[in-house]
């Protein structure tokens, strides 16, 4: 009896392996066109946010960001830490592929200051950016787009700019910055998450990577 149920876990293992291998990720060109972002990088730039009187305006917005292969090398995760004016740092992951049925990218995002985790695609625009775009609904009853563009300047500047609109409206620029990866690639580690999600009180519109707790 004891080896009748090993023969039986035996096929039952094998049945649940074999669809899992057919479908794993394998590493390609679409994964090795990522490399360019892999470090650690330094951010600067302006962002529109809600000052501490509550009234929107263009901040600055400093940070770190870094950029490294998981899971095989088939994942980019990204952590990026910022802080937008006076408010404090929030903190954000996202894990990035590259889905051969799709034919596309996709972005997985995760923030601090919130449980949302909204999917995006990512496709190339010429040779050198990188886009994605992704609409979500917010607790707040109002739809959110985002097009996030990243443009390789060289190995060590990226320029990024992130777009957002309201409810299908028009389009407008919620972040520019300039991403400098840091020498010896300066070794900037993106600090640990402390837990702090930069005081966002129930409701908040969204926090996006380069955004700040803003609204328009």
């Amino acid at each position: 009896m004891p080896v009748r149920r090993t023969g039986l876990v035996i096929m039952l293992t094998l049945g649940l392996a074999a669809p899992a291998a057919a479908s794993s990720l394998t590493r390609g060109r679409h994964h090795e066109r990522l490399d360019t972002f892999v470090g650690d990088w330094i951010m600067a730039g302006k962002s529109r946010g809600l000052s501490r009187d509550g009234k929107p305006s263009m901040v600055n917005m400093t940070g770190n960001a870094s950029f490294g292969w998981v899971l095989e090398r088939t994942w980019l995760l990204m952590r990026i830490s910022e802080t937008v004016g006076d408010i404090h740092p929030f903190h954000h992951l996202a894990m990035i592929t590259w889905d051969e049925k799709k034919g596309h990218y996709v972005r997985r995002m995760f923030t601090s200051s919130s449980t949302r985790d909204p999917i995006e695609e990512g496709r190339w625009v010429g040779a050198k950016t990188l886009e994605f775009k992704g609409a979500f609904d917010w607790d707040d009853g109002r739809t959110y787009g985002f097009r996030n563009v990243f443009e390789i300047r060289s190995d060590t500047e990226v320029a990024m700019t992130l777009y957002q609109t309201v409810d299908g409206g028009e389009e407008f620029i919620r972040t520019e910055a300039i991403l400098t990866k840091s020498d010896d690639s300066r070794r900037t580690p993106v600090p640990p998450d402390d837990g702090d999600s930069g005081d966002a009180p129930p409701g908040a519109p969204p926090v996006m990577p380069g955004s700040g707790r803003t609204d328009r």
